[in-house]
This record gives C-alpha cells, sequence and structure tokens, in this order.
C-alpha cells in the first residue's frame, strides 16, 4: 500500500484532485490542446491512499513504527511535497 502525501497543481492557481479521477482523462483531452501526448487510466492496477492537509505527517506518524519525516521528498513542478512510502 502507497501513502503518497502532497499539493497537486498545474499551475499557480487551477488544481487537478485524484478525488476527480473520473473525469481527468476527458479534462486533460480538453486542456492539452495542440501538444501530443498519450496517456492511460490505470487506476484499476493500484490501491492508494492520498493523506493531505497541515497534519496529515503527525497522523501518518502517530500510525507507522518509522518516522515520515526522514523520508525525502520531491518537487515536480506540478506536484509539491510529494513523499510516497509502502506498507
Amino acid at each position: 500500500m502507497y501513502f503518497p502525501i502532497g499539493e497537486y497543481t498545474l499551475s499557480k492557481d487551477p488544481y487537478v484532485s485524484t478525488l476527480f479521477a473520473p473525469y481527468l482523462i476527458s479534462w486533460m483531452n480538453k486542456h492539452k490542446g495542440d501538444v501530443n501526448i498519450e496517456y492511460s487510466d490505470i487506476t484499476s492496477k493500484y490501491h492508494m491512499y492520498v493523506v493531505q492537509g497541515p497534519k496529515s505527517k503527525d497522523m501518518i506518524n502517530s500510525l507507522v513504527k518509522e518516522n515520515i519525516d526522514e523520508v525525502p521528498s520531491e518537487d515536480s513542478g506540478m506536484m509539491r511535497n510529494i513523499m510516497s512510502f509502502q506498507l
């Protein structure tokens, strides 16, 4: 089971939430413009829980043995403070 923590954004203001995954493909089709891009919905292949919010790390630390503050995070440009760990 993977637990990503992060903030999803495509620019300074608009955000994409995985909560709306069923609508994501049509949203990407509408906003991709002339970019030649391919993607596929692999949702059914993975199970994942997303934990977000100002106290998300504290909540997860109360549930796991190892302190997740030691897990490296990354900034992909679209997502900030992303970390993923497997239980």
